[in-house]
């Protein structure tokens, strides 16, 4: 999906939904329960965006990445696969939007 933000010339996105394995700097301990009460103990996968830029330049956007002790939901790829990022499996992403 390629996205034109209004009001901002030249740029142009990609946007892709991946899974991705982080290491946990400082992880909160979450606990989700269902609706009748019992604990849901399921494993969720964790979910980044990879943002291309009309420049070929790559970001990962993390809106979730507090949870695991991050901060900063925006940074470049290549910084978040260094310090962050187990695996990002990206033979496992999608178009952003694809699960409508």
């Amino acid at each position: 999906m390629n996205l034109r933000l209004t009001g901002v010339k030249g740029i142009s996105i990609k946007l892709r939904d991946a899974p991705a394995k982080v290491k946990a700097r400082n992880p909160l301990k979450i606990r989700m329960f269902r609706e009748n009460g019992e604990e849901d103990l399921s494993e969720y996968q964790h979910q980044v965006l990879l943002m291309t830029l009309k420049d070929a330049s790559v970001y990962v956007v993390d809106l979730a990445g507090a949870q695991y002790g991050y901060h900063e939901p925006v940074i470049p790829r290549k910084l978040y696969e260094e310090s962050r990022a187990v695996q990002i499996l990206l033979d496992k992403s999608h178009a952003f939007g694809w699960q409508r």
